[in-house]
């Protein structure tokens, strides 16, 4: 009788060794220092009545780059959305229990050693409006090179990218839920550059977001698509290793 529990200890212990792997991964991920510190901007006016909220990451000296330059143009940036937001809010009618308010909060996508993506997800409601607005703004830095980067300088291998990556994008979003229309997905994300202005780089692909109304109506949201490496290897800088 003691043999046939054999197996079921040998599963059970291999569970408990799993589970203490992925615990152990974890905790070591949150140990990792990280390259950047979050600080948050709150501003709150009762006349007229919003709210403005933002994270935002600053990146530490000391990680292999200097982060002036980049620290510099997200506070830009940031100034430049909550300068936006205020003179919004303040040309508004507002009546009772109104406010007007905008979040913004971001993700950091750590391509490679020499390269990083952070993607800035902002929520704005003007008072009296049907329902709040919603974007994204990217920034994807070289750290070696101390320069931004634009899609057209990451696929410049001497061919036209937009149309590869056009029709990648496209055969991605047309098997998405809530996207139902074909000639909006085709009209948002045709081999227009306007149309790729918002991508970041992460260790599989490209991302690329399309805001709310791009590629089909509000109430589907924003959608996006990741575009691997491999897809696009012939039009890549090798320069920047990916």
């Amino acid at each position: 009788m003691r043999h046939k529990n054999i197996p079921t200890l040998i599963v059970s212990f291999l569970l408990l060794f799993s589970l203490f792997s992925c615990t152990a991964e974890a905790l070591a991920q949150e140990k990792k220092p990280s390259s950047y510190e979050t600080q948050e901007l709150k501003l709150k006016e009762n006349e007229p009545p919003y709210e403005i909220n933002c994270k935002i990451p600053v990146f530490k000296e000391g990680q292999g780059f200097d982060p002036k330059e980049l620290n510099t143009r997200i506070k830009q940036l940031v100034t430049e959305r909550v300068t936006e937001s205020k003179n919004g809010f303040a040309s508004r009618e507002y009546r009772d229990k109104q406010n007007s308010y905008m979040e913004m909060s971001f993700t950091v996508y750590p391509a490679s050693p020499r390269l990083v993506s952070i993607v800035f997800q902002i929520e704005s409601y003007g008072a009296g409006a049907a329902h709040p607005i919603h974007w994204s703004e990217c920034l994807t830095y070289d750290k070696e090179k101390s320069r931004f980067l634009s899609l057209r300088s990451i696929l410049n291998n001497g061919d036209d990218f937009l149309p590869i990556i056009s029709r990648l994008a496209i055969e991605q979003l047309k098997t998405q839920d809530g996207l139902s229309d074909s000639h909006w997905i085709e009209e948002g994300a045709g081999p227009k550059a306007k149309n790729f202005e918002h991508f970041y780089l992460d260790t599989r692909g490209i991302g690329i977001i399309f805001d709310e109304y791009k590629v089909g109506p509000y109430v589907a949201g924003a959608h996006g698509v990741l575009i691997p490496y491999d897809k696009v290897k012939s039009l890549l800088d090798p320069s920047l290793g990916l």
